[in-house]
């Protein structure tokens, strides 16, 4: 259940869902909302959103502070999620694949939380961007 809705929170709202494979964070949105909110709304309003379910917090790895992302639905959740740190692409594993590798997981002791889960990788066209950079690099 939404806590309240303002014109701000519905505009932050639609582009997190319209962006949904994308993770940001609070800064990104910070700028990407800037002529709608100011940035402490928009810092408030994730905290919202988080709260009512509609969003995501997941940290960043390495660093300080968290990604957003949007929650499409409820079964998002319950599945694991691939992606790549170069290009922010976010690919959702189908719930057969998430169990195979939940199943592998739990042979080696692990119990693997879907809901915080990411398993990152380069993508295949960032990889054949850094392919083309070092051809072009390599000496003559």
């Amino acid at each position: 259940m939404r806590s309240y809705d303002t014109k701000a929170r519905t505009a932050l709202s639609d582009y997190l869902r319209t962006n949904a494979e994308r993770q940001f964070t609070a800064e990104e949105l910070a700028v990407i909302m800037s002529e709608s909110a100011g940035k402490s709304t928009v810092y408030r309003l994730l905290a919202k959103l988080c709260e009512d379910g509609e969003i995501r917090r997941l940290p960043r790895e390495g660093e300080r502070g968290s990604y957003y992302q949007a929650i499409p639905d409820e079964k998002c959740l319950g599945h694991l999620h691939l992606k790549c740190p170069k290009c922010g692409l976010l690919v959702h594993l189908e719930d057969a694949e998430s169990r195979r590798i939940a199943a592998i997981a739990l042979e080696n002791g692990f119990a693997i939380d879907t809901k915080l889960t990411m398993l990152y990788g380069v993508c295949s066209k960032c990889a054949e961007r850094a392919s083309r950079s070092e051809i072009a690099a390599k000496p003559r």
